[in-house]
């Protein structure tokens, strides 16, 4: 009873669990590349608009593509690295970057003017080559492993969406990991083993409860069995407060017991009375024996 309650209560959790975390963990994945896909938009947008400047003659197009780098990312710092722009977010370790058709990063966090043509991840793929080359080809996803900026013993796997800007022939890229997707899956999946863990504990401690109160009256009714087919009828009567089968089992036991007991007792009852008459049968028997005796005595005299 107890196995069977418990695996009742634990399947219907762990899948419960999974299956809302498979759910979840999908649907913030989608969100999350529709994100990217937004920002690389919006930044198609602001360099279409900056574009639209330039060709009035209102700004230079170095200034107009440095404005478009700054509301990206954000302003270069003395050292030749940008802050990434909190106001777009692509998670917690996520950004834009802008690559030309070469491969050079003409806006990065901290490698802008580097080149990233022969970059390769731990399995050999040369992203930055596939992001532009995805890119010319209408625009779409790309994946790839990269370490964490903060940790560069854990590898991760990476996302990009990219698409060219047909005005610089810039090739605009929003990247982040997939964990930054999975994170709010993962919280709600720490959620769901802290209840399942605390909801099948306590559902462990109700069951084995429940269990001892209805076997531990079997168990007495059963101990009371034995005792009577040993023709042990010492016992005391069995006291169950339940009200249910058990209760109505105990009583039809403690009415065998006392049935058994008045019937022993009548039997001993006729028993002493059978051994009082036999006592006064064998009385009467040595009487008639001694007189047998002395009519034998006085024949043989006569």
């Amino acid at each position: 009873l107890i196995g069977i309650s418990i695996l009742l209560l634990i399947v219907p959790m762990i899948v419960i669990g999974m299956t809302s975390y498979q759910k979840s963990s999908t649907s913030l994945e989608q969100i999350g590349k529709t994100n990217l896909q937004n920002s690389v938009e919006f930044t198609l947008a602001t360099i279409e608009a900056y574009n639209s400047e330039v060709s009035k003659g209102t700004i230079s197009l170095e200034s107009a593509q440095e404005k478009v780098k700054g509301i990206i990312l954000g302003e270069k710092n003395g050292d030749g690295t940008r802050n990434i722009n909190a106001s777009i977010d692509l998670g917690e370790n996520g950004y834009m970057i802008v690559y030309s058709q070469e491969g050079t990063r003409i806006a990065h966090p901290s490698k802008e003017g580097a080149s990233a043509w022969d970059d390769e991840d731990e399995n050999g793929i040369k992203f930055a080559q596939e992001m532009i080359k995805i890119a010319n080809n209408g625009g779409g996803f790309t994946f790839y492993n990269s370490a964490l900026p903060n940790n560069k013993e854990q590898i991760e796997e990476k996302v990009s969406y990219s698409k060219v800007d047909p005005n610089w022939d810039w090739v605009v890229t929003a990247s982040t990991y997939m964990t930054d997707f999975n994170q709010p899956a993962t919280e709600l999946f720490n959620i769901i083993l802290i209840v399942s863990g605390i909801s099948i504990i306590l559902g462990v401690i109700i069951i084995w409860f429940s269990a001892n109160l209805i076997t531990k009256p079997i168990i007495k009714v059963t101990e009371q069995m034995a005792y009577l087919a040993n023709g042990d009828l010492t016992k005391e009567l069995l006291l169950i407060k339940s009200k249910d089968e058990i209760s109505r089992l105990a009583d039809a036991m403690n009415l065998l017991h006392n049935n058994l007991r008045n019937s022993m007792k009548k039997v001993s009852e006729t028993s002493e009375t059978l051994t009082s008459h036999s006592e006064e049968l064998s009385q009467s028997a040595d009487e008639v024996k001694m007189g047998s005796e002395q009519v034998a005595s006085t024949v043989q005299e006569l």
